[in-house]
């Protein structure tokens, strides 16, 4: 998409790299192509205007419930539902912009998403107090779930007139469909068991099965859970202290499964790509003729599923006749057989193999609570808080295999799960330095760049919290969230590239010359004279400086990571309720509602927003910033009416 950043055709690139004294808003020649101050990079007033995504969602869903009531004790329900959705996309790459496949010729894709998903769920209940001391509960169920996808391309290139958006003017036509077909059901059961009306104990099992296996494979597993809860304070009863209103611990054990993805189980033919990095490539049909290869990835018929077993351990308190809720939760839950692509020797014809391979260890804490310092009639104000803390840390991979490569952004920076280290590590290049951690520097006064990458830093946060306020007053209401965000690794790569091109406020200071802080590497001579270890006092003039030690013109990636904290104020709303007393209308009230998102930020990054990943919504990682779009701005205002 046009719009994305490191494209050629993004609004970011052009836009930063121009400076401020270029007029971007003249960007058309008089013959209609384009106009832009840097070359093979869009204008980005052409990029917003000439460059247009468009997508057309067409979505229904729903489902139709159905419940019979037996006797006091026996029930059972049923629900059938539906979730169709087509999404109708289309990018155009006016003529004379970068951004197409080719560059400046022209280009039309069009994208029709269609995704269809039917899900069922049978439910018999039984419910009966045995005695006042014993209640008992339990659900037998049924699930089943169908998932269709599809999706059609078809990319139009090097168009014969301008501004002419159909693909009978194309002179390249490409088209490509893939289809995506997956089943599972299940049988699951629940007992709950209320003892004393202060013990709890639930119990559950689900037995699935999938289609993502190979057929005469194991497919039928076995998912238990146990949990049990105990309300301290029933025992006390008026003996409890006036402060405690309500007491309560809890203990849960849970696995849970993922089936493999589609697919995998076999070795497929597919249509080959060759790509040089740069642009989309060349692949078949290519010249009148038409051409499949075997598949880069190995299939496996001996997938199992990926599980999660989970422990966790909560504890819930009221205090003060319910103006203070406080809900403490620890958790631990290790992933075993994880479903990852191996690597295997290319000799074998292949690149990688998908398999049950990896362990990774999620531990943490959450902490909620909701205070209501001011209540009564007219007004009150309610504090609701959470605090969560995440720790991962990947335990095993592959036989023989102790990183694994999940993400790339540049082949100076890559995000790993590597054993030992948190998911998602960033791992690049980064200085040389001496047992003291001291950067070694080369005669010509620049740091040394070490010929090992190493780990640069964890781009999950340390931890997250948020705190929202909730103002009452007759019929008005006031909340509005604050987010933040404590540590964390970004790699802000447009901070690096811009300090290349002297752009950024650091490369202000540029009328002087610079002295890198380190000590000479080993075998360092400077004048016939050996200045190993001794402090560094060799000059550098302030564009070297900028481009070779604080930009990416040949330094070290780890330059460019920073740890970044933030305020940011989510979310704001103001509404009114209007209650409406008439016989005349069976109206009975109306909403008036104002909400502004993402309003304020503060922040300790050098970037537009840390809340960004170059690699988009649908990566496993984040933390890649390389001239992407800030994030939006929105206000809304909504009416609704209650009958």
């Amino acid at each position: 998409m046009a719009q994305n950043g490191s494209n050629l055709a993004g609004i970011m690139l052009g836009l930063l790299r121009t400076p401020i004294t270029y007029d971007l808003r003249d960007y058309l020649y008089d013959q209609g192509y384009q106009q832009s101050y840097c070359f093979i990079y869009d204008n980005p007033y052409y990029t917003a205007k000439e460059n247009p995504f468009t997508s057309l969602v067409n979505r229904v869903y729903g489902n139709v419930f159905a419940q019979y009531k037996f006797n006091d004790t026996w029930s059972t329900s049923y629900r059938l539902g539906v979730d169709n959705y087509t999404d109708e996309r289309r990018q155009i790459f006016a003529v004379s912009s970068w951004g197409d496949d080719i560059g400046t010729v022209g280009q039309i894709n069009e994208n029709v998403l269609t995704s269809t998903q039917i899900y069922g769920d049978w439910l018999l209940n039984f419910n009966k107090p045995i005695n006042d001391n014993l209640e008992l509960r339990a659900t037998l169920g049924h699930n089943f779930f169908v998932k269709k996808f599809d999706d059609s391309f078809l990319r139009g290139r090097q168009l014969t007139v301008p501004n002419f958006y159909n693909l009978a003017n194309a002179t390249d036509l490409y088209a490509s469909h893939f289809t995506e077909n997956q089943n599972t059901a299940a049988w699951f059961g629940e007992v709950n068991v209320g003892l004393y009306q202060q013990l709890f104990l639930t119990f559950t099992g689900r037995n699935e099965w999938s289609s993502t296996y190979e057929i005469d494979a194991t497919n039928n597993f076995f998912y238990p859970s146990a949990q049990a809860a105990w309300v301290f304070t029933q025992p006390w009863g008026e003996g409890k202290p006036e402060w405690l209103d309500f007491g309560k611990v809890r203990y849960s054990y849970a696995v849970a499964g993922i089936p493999p993805a589609p697919y995998n189980t076999r070795t497929y033919f597919n249509t080959p790509t060759y790509t040089d990095g740069f642009t989309n490539g060349l692949t078949f049909p290519y010249g009148g003729q038409n051409g499949s290869s075997i598949s880069e990835i190995r299939g496996n018929p001996d997938l199992k599923p990926e599980r999660v077993i989970g422990n966790e351990f909560g504890v819930n308190l009221v205090f003060l006749k319910g103006m203070i809720d406080l809900d403490v939760t620890y958790y631990q839950q290790k992933s075993v057989d994880i479903l990852l692509f191996r690597p295997v020797a290319g000799s074998s014809g292949f690149t990688s193999s998908y398999e049950n391979s990896g362990e990774m260890m999620n531990k943490g804490w959450e902490v909620f609570l909701n205070f209501k310092p001011i209540r009564n009639e007219q007004f009150a104000w309610t504090l609701t808080a959470n605090w969560s803390r995440n720790q991962s840390e990947v335990l095993k991979l592959a036989e023989g295999v102790d990183e694994l490569d999940l993400e790339a952004a540049f082949a100076s920076i890559q995000s790993f799960a590597i054993i030992g280290q948190p998911y998602g590590a960033f791992y690049g290049s980064q200085w040389s330095r001496n047992d003291e951690g001291q950067l070694l520097i080369g005669a010509n006064g620049l740091p040394l760049v070490s010929s090992q990458t190493g780990y640069l830093g964890n781009p999950q946060p340390d931890w997250l919290a948020g705190l929202r306020n909730t103002f009452d007053y007759k019929n008005w209401q006031l909340t509005f969230l604050l987010d933040f965000r404590k540590g964390g690794s970004i790699w802000n790569g447009t901070w690096a590239r811009l300090n290349q091109y002297g752009i950024t406020s650091e490369t202000d200071d540029r009328e002087r010359t610079y002295i890198v802080e380190g000590v000479y590497a080993p075998n360092t001579i400077i004048g016939g004279v050996d200045v190993s270890g001794q402090p560094n006092v060799t000059e550098i003039d302030a564009r070297t400086y900028f481009r070779s030690v604080k930009g990416d013109a040949g330094g070290a990636t780890e330059n460019a990571i920073e740890e970044v904290n933030w305020v940011r104020l989510r979310d704001l709303s103001l509404s009114y309720h209007w209650p409406i007393k008439s016989a005349m209308t069976k109206l009975q009230y109306i909403d008036f509602r104002f909400t502004g998102r993402n309003l304020w930020l503060s922040t300790n990054y050098r970037g537009v927003d840390p809340e960004t990943s170059l690699t988009g919504a649908g990566s496993n990682v984040g933390g890649f910033d390389y001239f992407n779009n800030p994030g939006t701005r929105s206000y809304l205002f909504g009416v609704s009416f209650g009958l």
